[in-house]
């Protein structure tokens, strides 16, 4: 190193430093990326990868499977600890006064901006599988082709909402194997639709039960089906091909949970909690979701990081994924109460990313 340091201060500057950041590459010295005072520097873990083969379904062929009318996998949210006390602790913004709306007929009149429903057509008994507990409410629209669901069921109009007709996941998708018995734990909740419109693809993903005791125990599965709209419209909204991700396919021993899905610019994502674990985050190509063959996808690590002070809030447990996201996907965890954690995966790598970011301190 000495003779090396001699060479150098030979040298103009400009080649010593070329010459300094080549020592560094041939030798491996790891560099910490530093943007600014209020980023720690950037970690990165290497994604898995794997494939699977596209089933085709269509006519609802399958026994219908009545779910339990009840929510049994609510998991209770992580604690996030106190961090160090920064910003002003209180709001910045001025006051918000809520104002009482007049009826529609009184809009002509300055200040009035109402809400307004074009048409409110409630599904009633057009649905199975009806849920008493929260519906959470799910959308894909391509011109008058609406298909939505609820946390245990799905509609679909073909006359952009003016009428529906209900569909049953647990006929139009298979609930139990060969021999009769229930996938995992059965058709459960937590659906999520979205439409793609330059692959002119929907894209419904279905969440299973755990294969335990409970709902929230054992092992279970996230489903993705994908269709093209004619093929939803001609099948009255039955012809799929799905893939089905389990727990073992993702290398996990617990349950997937709370799931999201995000459209990229090549490829589509779907992330899921890991029961006590973390947020796992899987990446499938657009294009091989469209030929409804094999799908060669990538996955992250819901174990990462790692280390002493990290938790299953610290890895984006609870987390949802940026939307409408372009060429990187995006998540976030908490690490305390003033000290949020970005990932990252870049289309085209084979790695995802994250780091520390410094914010104002909000109440526990």
């Amino acid at each position: 190193m000495e003779n090396i340091m001699a060479v150098l201060k030979k040298m103009p500057v400009f080649k010593g430093v070329l010459v300094l950041l080549l020592i560094v590459s041939i030798y491996g010295c790891p560099l910490k990326k530093h943007n600014n005072t209020n980023e720690q520097h950037t970690d990165t873990s290497r994604l898995h990868h794997d494939s699977i083969a596209g089933t085709k379904v269509k006519g609802a062929p399958f026994k219908h499977y009545t779910v339990p009318n009840k929510e049994p996998n609510e998991d209770k949210a992580p604690i996030i600890p106190e961090g160090p006390k920064r910003g002003e602790l209180k709001p910045l913004n001025k006051n918000i006064i809520l104002q009482k709306l007049r009826s529609i007929k009184d809009t002509t009149k300055s200040g009035d901006d109402p809400v307004v429903f074009g048409n409110y057509n409630a599904f009633g008994t057009k649905v199975s599988n009806l849920s008493s507990v929260a519906a959470d409410m799910s959308v894909g629209k391509n011109g008058n082709v609406v298909l939505v669901s609820g946390n245990w069921y799905a509609a679909l109009s073909t006359d952009a909402g003016n009428t529906f007709k209900g569909l049953d996941p647990t006929t139009i998708f298979p609930t139990t194997d060969a021999s009769g018995k229930l996938l995992d734990g059965g058709f459960c909740c937590d659906q999520v639709i979205t439409y793609v419109p330059r692959y002119d693809m929907f894209v419904w993903l279905m969440q299973f039960c755990g294969n335990g005791a409970n709902c929230n125990a054992g092992t279970n599965r996230e489903r993705i089906a994908v269709a093209r709209t004619q093929d939803v419209i001609n099948s009255a909204g039955t012809a799929w091909t799905y893939w089905d991700f389990t727990s073992a396919l993702l290398g996990q021993t617990s349950i997937f949970d709370y799931p999201d899905v995000s459209v990229g610019t090549n490829n589509l994502y779907w992330s899921a909690d890991v029961l006590n674990t973390g947020l796992i985050v899987v990446r499938l190509p657009l294009s091989q979701l469209q030929a409804g063959g094999t799908l060669n996808f990538d996955f992250t690590d819901p174990t990462t990081p790692s280390g002493g002070s990290e938790t299953r809030a610290t890895r984006g447990y609870g987390a949802h994924l940026t939307q409408n996201t372009g060429d990187q996907v995006m998540w976030a965890g908490h690490v305390n109460s003033s000290t949020i954690r970005i990932f990252s995966m870049q289309e085209g790598q084979s790695n995802y990313s994250w780091r520390s970011i410094n914010i104002d301190s909000w109440p526990t």
